[in-house]
């Protein structure tokens, strides 16, 4: 290729090949090519090659977990892209820093930051970025438990990526986040065996087009969860074995700790192995590792609720104190929710549990100071200035996050 002799035909030809390999693999070649892209672009002074390389990198950065890596080239994507004065760039860039923070449990910031890129997406990239940001911002609202959100974001994105034709001739990237969402949605209503046919539609469509890291990084693990719950196990085990293999030959951390999940809860839900906690809880720490904290804290309820089921009550406490400090920091209320039902099976009682606020918002620390006093929902709206019906939102969550009944709040909020 360095035949080629042309310093801005080769930067752009080391640019392709960092942006296929970053879809399909394996990365190594990817990395491989960024180096000498970057050179030739900081020579020729080109901008739009530098920012490809930059945001595939961030890409990558996320799928191995290097947060450092993540921050830096994502920051100098969204500073090319505001020097190139390119709204769609600034967009791009914006995304890959909301799946960060979402992969990393920091909802509040990833929704602001979502609902800014939205606005933008689209006017500016409605039928390619828009989706996807659609998409990340809805799996979030679902876990808040905010679902009439989430459901009319999951909504939008696959009416703009499906309308018109665009499931088969548009943007195929802005078309898997459309059944990601849709088979999101359904695997959160537990309607399992609707949610494993839109999610085997999306992965016809990834291998139609051989974007391996989109099946490594969304559909697989969501479509082995999908089969796991639906007792479909011999397609579980087959998605699993295909995940740790791709995955590997990828290098995707992500993926590789996923599979490790699936095939701890395979272990237990089909052959009911008694030793399957302890592979549960070391797939959650190699995810905590990454860090992609929400998953890593939901691999650890399902190692609780092994040991519950299998009368190690007090071995249960640690896992599930470790999955509430994650789930009410990043306000995964419907998680908190299994967690709290969980604690109690395991003999645990408020006081228990350490809180200390952190997945509380400011006005759901108002709330919990009104709790504390013995307000009823319709003292707290007044005190607060708002209708009764958001102040009954705002307890519900206040109490799933903090995992404590309406009796127990006060002795949580005095710290006792």
């Amino acid at each position: 290729m360095e035949l080629l002799r042309e310093p801005r035909l080769l930067a752009r030809v080391h640019r392709a090949f960092v942006l296929l390999h970053t879809w399909v693999g394996p990365q190594r070649q990817a990395l491989a090519h960024t180096r000498p892209a970057l050179a030739h672009a900081r020579s020729l002074g080109d901008q739009d090659v530098a920012w490809s390389v930059h945001w595939a990198m961030a890409v990558m950065a996320g799928m191995s977990g290097n947060g450092e890596l993540v921050r830096t080239h994502q920051g100098e994507a969204q500073r090319l892209a505001v020097e190139l004065g390119s709204p769609v760039l600034m967009v791009r860039s914006a995304e890959v820093g909301v799946e960060w923070l979402a992969a990393t449990g920091a909802w509040e910031e990833g929704l602001r930051q979502a609902g800014r890129a939205i606005l933008l997406a689209r006017s500016v990239a409605p039928h390619t970025v828009l989706p996807r940001l659609l998409v990340l911002a809805a799996v979030m609202h679902l876990e808040r438990d905010e679902g009439d959100v989430a459901e009319q974001y999951v909504r939008e994105a696959w009416e703009v990526a499906t309308a018109e034709g665009r499931r088969e001739w548009g943007d195929p990237h802005a078309v898997v986040a459309a059944y990601v969402g849709v088979g999101t949605l359904h695997l959160k209503r537990r309607e399992f065996a609707k949610a494993a046919e839109v999610l085997e539609e999306g992965l016809a469509i990834v291998d139609r087009l051989g974007l391996v890291a989109w099946g490594i990084h969304r559909v697989m693990p969501l479509l082995c969860e999908a089969h796991l719950f639906a007792t479909e196990y011999e397609r579980a085990e087959s998605l699993c074995r295909r995940l740790h293999r791709e995955s590997e030959a990828y290098g995707h951390a992500l993926g590789l700790a996923y599979a490790a999940g699936a095939r701890a809860l395979l272990a237990r839900l089909r052959d009911q192995d008694s030793a399957a906690h302890v592979s549960i809880v070391a797939a959650a720490e190699q995810m905590e590792g990454i860090p992609f904290v929400f998953a890593g804290a939901r691999l650890r309820l399902n190692a609780a609720q092994v040991m519950v089921a299998d009368g190690q009550q007090v071995a249960a406490r640690e896992q599930l104190l470790k999955a509430h400090a994650v789930f009410a920091r990043v306000g995964a209320v419907r998680e908190l929710a299994l967690t709290r039902a969980e604690m109690t099976r395991a003999g645990m009682r408020a006081r228990d549990v350490v809180v200390r606020g952190e997945g509380l918002t400011g006005r759901e620390r108002e709330v919990a100071q009104l709790l504390a006093q013995w307000k009823s929902n319709k003292e707290i709206a007044v005190a607060l200035g708002i209708a009764t019906r958001t102040a009954e939102s705002h307890v519900e969550k206040v109490l799933a996050k903090l995992g404590v009944s309406r009796a127990q709040v006060r002795e949580v909020v005095d710290g006792r």
